[in-house]
């Protein structure tokens, strides 16, 4: 049986590299430039990534890429799965 879509907004397949950072954390703790991470699809309201790194819901992340400007560069954690320990897929609510 399918899936039931719950979602309000149409999802379009985005596979790209991006690179990310966690305004929430202490100076002292970020590592610019070390932050990668892999999209998978985005729509108005949200983005789907796997992360190399774990996070928690409701953390900030600021994510930078020419491909996302003004959508979605902000965004909280919604959920995250642990598909290893380093690897986590992770839906992001666009803070827009």
């Amino acid at each position: 049986m399918a899936k039931l879509e719950r979602r309000k907004d149409v999802r379009e397949i985005l596979v790209t590299t991006v690179d990310y950072d966690l305004p929430d954390e202490k100076k002292e703790e970020r590592k610019y430039g070390s932050n990668l991470a892999i999209t998978v699809n985005i729509s108005k309201q949200g983005l789907c990534l796997y992360l190399f790194k774990p996070v928690k819901e409701g953390q900030r992340i600021k994510v930078f890429s020419n491909l996302l400007q003004g959508n979605c560069s902000v965004g909280t954690v919604r959920w995250v799965k642990m598909i290893s320990p380093d690897l986590y897929k992770v839906g992001l609510l666009c803070n827009a």
